[in-house]
Formats: C-alpha cells, structure tokens, sequence
C-alpha cells in the first residue's frame, strides 16, 4: 500500500513539472497622480536628510 502512495506523489510531482512552466509577468503602471505622490515623497525625505545634517552641523558650534 505504502509503495501505491510513493508512486502517486511520484507521478502527480512529475506531472505538475511538466504543467507548471513560467509564465511571463506584466507589470502594472501606477496611475500619474500615484507616480506623483512617489515623487513628492521622495523629494520630502531628501529635504529632511537634508534638515538633519544642517541641524546636526550647526548644534556642533
């Protein structure tokens, strides 16, 4: 019995190798206004790195 089992998750693993083949993905382009948001965010952190190496330069005096 134990030897019917082995050969059935032997057979059904073979079969889904062969089934189961890449697939190319897509990718989804985000709205503008999301793009937007990104970049709005992006120039928010730079300008606050920017905030704290000021500070940390001028409570060094």
């Amino acid at each position: 019995m134990s030897e019917m089992v082995e050969n059935d998750a032997q057979g059904s693993a073979r079969a889904r190798s062969e089934t189961m083949q890449p697939v190319p993905l897509e990718r989804a382009m985000p709205s503008p206004l999301i793009r937007a948001v990104f970049w709005g965010l992006r120039v928010y952190i730079l300008a606050m790195v920017v905030a704290v190496i000021i500070g940390f330069m001028r409570g060094a005096r």
